[in-house]
């Protein structure tokens, strides 16, 4: 008895002193003290709010994690104009890496009792003016995965949530941030389906999303995924590599602008293929076939090249050119022969590499000025279409506009930019222009090229002859 006594007092004692310390000022360590241990600090939660964010919060990655640790590992060991490099991923299912779509669970902590279900909704707005949201789910769930985000973006996301009584309230608003990244998507019936953005170029731009999509066939693509392809990535025009004599497209999406391109270049003859090329790269220069996808059979090989040589004229680096190649078959890196097919990807690398010019970015574009015949303003809308969102040429004409009474005609469509501000020359001195119905005229004298200037700071080369 005496015993149970001194362990009640001890017990009161103690308490009261951890009382004490926290009803006192803390004295702060002096330079001299060393701290064993730090603390991140922590978020203070309103304990009348009724949803508590668990993720994501801050920056997240929604890459797979294999992906990303091939993408690291390439980044780490590739040598510039190594035409052999290989990086084996591993996992025992590593030629499905182009098929892990892009995921992201959201989860949260609910404090409320009167909650019968809650949806998620997410947005790229803050305002979400425009937004996305997850099936519903009941209240005793607490997390939702997600797929299909975009890399490289700021998401704002709350809770829509549907009280027992039969209204609805939202929860206050959570953000986070995506690291930039190969964007692999989930769509029903369609394999191998990823998006041509999301990827860094070498001067720190992130080539933007929802405009170029490559994949397999699309020959059966479920009616849930007819559905994503159409409304939510709003999908018009389908590029098809396939060599078949007869009419290929999907019945599914039969709406679609359907283009069929035949004898499509692959591998170490893909150079010798420049007017099937110059076909190809035409489709991607007309502003009103976007948002595009394109394939093959597969969409390993013939894509995999055309997508290689798409998001170079962009910018993005070799080491990452060729990992987006091998998200589809790493298996064919090394060159390998079928009786029906040579995958020879280093033949394809080495002639790329003696293309005029010091970037990938450079190599591509001399090769499609030089071997296929494409002009300055066709590149330069191509680039407007992919990287920026100023303006394009309806039309891009193939050759420097020719002049007729003094002056140049071009239709343009203005996208972000709300007005054209001048015209310049060569030389930075402004030309006498009209701009309207979409139809630029301007007054020039002698055969030239200047820069069209947008209101919002964008600029798109102008040619004349």
């Amino acid at each position: 008895m005496k015993q149970k006594w001194i362990a009640l007092l001890l017990a009161l004692v103690l308490a009261l002193s951890v009382l004490t310390a926290c009803g006192s000022d803390v004295k702060q360590p002096t330079e001299t003290t060393e701290q064993t241990e730090t603390t991140e600090p922590v978020e203070q939660v309103d304990p009348n709010e009724p949803v508590v964010a668990i993720s994501p919060v801050g920056e997240t990655d929604v890459v797979d994690p294999t992906i990303r640790a091939f993408l690291d590992a390439a980044a780490e060991r590739y040598n510039e104009g190594d035409t052999r490099y290989n990086y084996t991923v591993k996992d025992e299912k590593e030629d499905t890496l182009g098929s892990r779509p892009s995921k992201v669970t959201f989860a949260w902590e609910l404090r409320a009792d009167d909650v019968r279900s809650v949806v998620v909704q997410y947005s790229e707005d803050p305002d979400f003016a425009d937004f996305r949201e997850s099936k519903g789910v009941l209240a005793e769930t607490t997390s939702v995965d997600v797929t299909n985000l975009k890399t490289g973006a700021t998401y704002y996301w709350r809770l829509l949530m549907k009280l027992t009584n039969g209204e609805e309230t939202f929860s206050k608003t959570f953000t986070f941030e995506t690291k930039p990244g190969p964007r692999v998507l989930e769509v029903g019936g369609v394999n191998n389906i990823r998006d041509m953005g999301g990827w860094l170029t070498e001067n720190g731009l992130v080539v933007p999303q929802d405009r170029v999509f490559r994949s397999a066939t699309l020959d059966h693509p479920e009616m849930k995924g007819r559905t994503y392809l159409l409304e939510e990535l709003g999908i018009k025009t389908e590029l098809d590599f396939r060599n078949d004599e007869k009419d290929s497209r999907s019945p599914v999406l039969s709406e679609l602008n359907y283009i069929n391109v035949q004898e499509t270049p692959g591998y170490s003859n893909y150079y010798d293929r420049a007017e099937a090329n110059a076909e190809i790269f035409r489709v991607f220069t007309k502003p009103e076939n976007y948002p595009i996808i394109f394939h093959c059979a597969e969409g390993a090989d013939r894509t995999g090249l055309e997508g290689f040589m798409l998001n170079a004229l962009c910018g993005v680096g070799e080491a990452d050119l060729i990992c987006d190649y091998e998200l589809t078959a790493g298996r064919f890196r090394d060159g390998s022969h079928t009786p029906a097919h040579t995958f020879d990807f280093p033949g394809f690398m080495r002639k790329f590499i003696r293309l005029e010019g010091n970037t990938a970015q450079e190599r591509a574009r001399s090769y499609f000025l030089n071997e296929c015949g494409i002009g300055r303003m066709e590149l330069a809308n191509y680039y407007a279409l992919r990287m920026e969102n100023h303006g394009v040429y309806a039309d891009p004409p193939k050759k420097p506009i020719p002049v007729q009474n003094g002056t140049i005609s071009a239709q343009i469509v203005l996208r972000d930019s709300t007005a054209i501000t001048s015209v310049t020359d060569e030389n930075g001195a402004s030309l006498q222009f009209t701009f309207e119905d979409g139809l630029l005229t301007v007054t020039v004298s002698d055969a030239g090229n200047g820069m069209i200037n947008f209101d919002d700071g964008g600029e798109l080369l102008i040619q004349w002859a």
